[in-house]
C-alpha cells in the first residue's frame, strides 16, 4: 500500500503525544495494512451516534467538546461523561451490541474516525495496554462522580465538576491560568449532577459570592483552587490519577 495520509495528519495534531493517539500514530507509521484515519468536522449540537445504534468505528476527539448521554426508559437524560480532546469514545469489543449512550457535540468539533482500533489492539498489545489504561481512568472518574452525585451537597457537586474538568483540561494545555472553556448550559450541568436547573443557578451564584468560582460567557474561572479542593474532599494528585498519560 502507499503512504498512509494519517501519518501526516497525526503528526500535525496537538494530541499526537497523548495516550492512545501516540500508539495509533506509531502503528500507522509502520503498518500500511490498516485503514487510514478520517477526520470529520461537526457543528455544535450534532450527534456523532445515537443510543441504540450499532457500532461501526471508534472515535477520538481531536478538537472541541462532546457529551456522552443516556436517556432512561422514562425519558430522562443523564450526562455520563465529557469527552475532551485526546479522548477515545465509542469503542466496544462486542460489535453486535448497540450503543447504550449517545454522543453529541457541545461545540464545533473535529473527530477522528478509527475503523480498525480493535484489530490494531489484537496485533499490537502495547496499544491495548494504552486503551485499558484509558478505560480504567474513565472508570475511576465515573466512580468519583457517582459518589459526589449520591452524597455531595449542591456546592460540593458543582465544585467537584469544575475542579475535575479544570484538571483534565490543564493536563492537555487547554487552560489559561485558572480559566477553562466551559460550553455547558445550566441544564447540561443539571443532567450531569442530578440537580434541577433552578438549584444549579442558585448554587453557581452562591459559589461566585463566596469567591470560589465564576462562570461568564462560556468560561469558568477557579477563584480559589485550594478551597475548592478542600470542599470536594480530594487533592490535586488524586484527580491527576484519573487522567491518562502517555504510557509505554
Amino acid at each position: 500500500m502507499g503512504m498512509n495520509n494519517s501519518v501526516v495528519f497525526c503528526k500535525n495534531c496537538p494530541r499526537n503525544h497523548y495516550g492512545v493517539c501516540s500508539g495509533i500514530e506509531t502503528i500507522l507509521n509502520q503498518d500500511r495494512e490498516f485503514h487510514p484515519l478520517k477526520s470529520q468536522n461537526l457543528p455544535a449540537k450534532q450527534y456523532v451516534f445515537y443510543q441504540g445504534e450499532s457500532p461501526v468505528k471508534t472515535y477520538i476527539l481531536r478538537q472541541g467538546w462532546i457529551l456522552l448521554t443516556q436517556v432512561s426508559a422514562q425519558g430522562k437524560r443523564q450526562v455520563l461523561r465529557s469527552v475532551l480532546p485526546g479522548d477515545v469514545f465509542g469503542f466496544q469489543t462486542d460489535l453486535n451490541k448497540p450503543f447504550s449512550y449517545s454522543a453529541m457535540t457541545l461545540q464545533d468539533s473535529i473527530v477522528c474516525c478509527v475503523p480498525d482500533l480493535l484489530q490494531m489492539c489484537g496485533r499490537y498489545p502495547e496499544l491495548f495496554i494504552k486503551l485499558i489504561w484509558e478505560e480504567e481512568s474513565e472508570k475511576k472518574l465515573a466512580e468519583h462522580y457517582m459518589v459526589n452525585i449520591a452524597h455531595g451537597s449542591a456546592r460540593e457537586k458543582i465544585s467537584f465538576m469544575a475542579f475535575e474538568l479544570y484538571q483534565r483540561l490543564k493536563s492537555r494545555g487547554l487552560n489559561k491560568a485558572h480559566v477553562i472553556p466551559f460550553p455547558f448550559k445550566q441544564e447540561d450541568i443539571a443532567d450531569t449532577l442530578g440537580m434541577s436547573v433552578i438549584h444549579v443557578n442558585r448554587t453557581l451564584h452562591k459559589l461566585e459570592q463566596d469567591n470560589l468560582l465564576s462562570l461568564h460567557k462560556h468560561e469558568l474561572k477557579l477563584l480559589d483552587c485550594e478551597k475548592l479542593a478542600t470542599l470536594v474532599g480530594m487533592d490535586f494528585l488524586e484527580l491527576d490519577s484519573c487522567e491518562i498519560s502517555d504510557v509505554a
